[in-house]
């Protein structure tokens, strides 16, 4: 069958709506539903999706907007809007605007000349409800194997039939075909041995049953495991890889146990931070007295405060030698002045005293590297009080970041003098 068949209402021979259908949007009622109605045509079959809906002290509107059927990629439908807001609209009856707005709150209003006609769509994901699968006994579909119950939609089913008519186990068994189930199947015999001999296998998902062929373990057994694993991964997810550290999967779930089990509750963020200190200060990673500290948070600040000073004094060597190139910005005006900072450690004061990233985030890195460096603008009558930190980039010669404390935006009068010594840093920087 092709498109043009589809479109082509010969085939639909009484046109007429079936009865059952319209009983069931009689019945259903409700703002906007959809109904699907299975026709035999040769060998082959058809889906025709019928929408209805009842408005208030209305009478019933049904129409039909979709036929599909498995040999034709895609779909016909029309009448069927797709909008931002408010998804798949249904045009009951053609509209006498043509401007693109909602007519009333019922339907998506569109030209005349459009409704009624059959267009291509590649697919529709909307909610229905079958009601005569008996149909499908009259084609070559009913050696498919499918059966109501499965998650997935007829059409892609007998479509994917077509195409491997391996997955005919599948549906006899009441078991989804996802195509992981379907690769595994063709590659290990054995396994769809092993799924025939397993109780309640279509309450599973396709990763379970995979997990517990693999391991050798009940399905149970394998869906509560993989939660679990799950669970731990979404706690970790951004923060914490497990093998950068040399952690299993299994590893990773007691990790998240100690972390989130009983009352304590520790991020993810703040346990990737202890996990660096431990690395940078060269601590042994299997030892459970170091995973699992007693008292977290104190062993945390420890640890972290250990790395930092360690840290600072790998860096303040190669930081000294950058920061001599930038003393040249410094800046003294009448009422601000900008310095800039000694030694990592400034950046880390800085950052607390004014609730910012400066001494977290790797801009100790960037002045050594020489991609940016941090400057710090100060009131000439408190020169040693955090005011506004600065980050200006030697690449695109600007001021990238400007900000006072908890990230918040100076004031004009410093902009001004920003901008001011900003003209000059530029300047230097032409200069060489």
């Amino acid at each position: 069958m092709t498109i043009e068949e589809l479109k082509n209402d010969c085939n639909f021979r009484p046109y007429s709506i079936p009865g059952p259908v319209q009983e069931y949007a009689e019945k259903v009622g409700g703002f906007l539903n959809y109904v699907g109605w299975l026709t035999a045509i040769g060998d082959d079959i058809v889906l025709r999706i019928y929408a209805f809906r009842r408005l208030k002290n209305k009478p019933l509107d049904l129409r039909e907007v979709i036929r599909c059927t498995p040999s034709v990629e895609g779909m016909v439908q029309r009448d069927m809007y797709l909008t931002a807001m408010a998804g798949w609209r249904v045009c009951f009856k053609p509209s006498r605007r043509t401007s693109y707005s909602w007519e009333g709150y019922n339907y998506y209003s569109v030209d005349p000349e459009d409704f009624g006609h059959w267009y291509w769509q590649d697919k529709c994901g909307i909610m229905y409800t079958i009601l005569n699968y008996d149909e499908v006994e009259k084609t070559k579909y009913k050696y498919a194997g499918y059966r109501d119950e499965l998650h997935i939609n007829p059409i892609s089913y007998w479509r994917a039939w077509m195409e491997d008519p391996a997955i005919e186990f599948f549906g006899k068994f009441g078991i989804t075909p996802y195509q992981s189930l379907v690769n595994k199947a063709k590659k290990d015999r054995n396994f769809i041995a092993w799924m025939r001999r397993m109780d309640h296998i279509d309450e599973f998902g396709p990763q379970a049953i995979i997990y517990a062929y693999n391991h050798k373990m009940g399905l149970n057994e394998a869906n509560n495991e993989l939660y679990e694993r799950n669970q731990a991964l979404s706690w970790a997810k951004g923060y914490i890889r497990g093998s950068d550290y040399g952690f299993t999967s299994k590893d990773m779930r007691k990790i998240y146990e100690y972390a989130t089990k009983g009352k304590k509750w520790i991020s993810a963020a703040d346990y990737r931070d202890y996990l660096e200190a431990l690395r940078g200060l060269e601590m042994d990673l299997t030892d459970t007295k170091n995973i699992y500290p007693k008292d977290f948070r104190r062993m945390h600040n420890l640890r972290t405060n250990q790395w930092g000073a360690k840290k600072e004094k790998i860096k303040i060597a190669p930081f000294k030698k950058a920061v001599k190139g930038y003393k040249k910005f410094e800046a003294d005006g009448r009422f601000y002045v900008i310095v800039i900072p000694n030694v990592p450690g400034d950046l880390r004061k800085e950052g607390e005293a004014l609730d910012h990233c400066v001494g977290r985030m790797g801009y100790d890195r960037k002045m050594i590297n020489g991609e940016s460096f941090i400057a710090f603008l100060r009131r000439k009558k408190e020169p040693d009080k955090p005011y506004v930190t600065i980050e200006y980039g030697l690449k695109n010669n600007k001021v990238l970041q400007c900000y006072g404390i908890h990230d918040s935006k100076p004031n004009k009068s410093v902009m001004n003098f920003v901008h001011s010594w900003e003209e000059e840093c530029r300047k230097k920087v032409k200069n060489g």
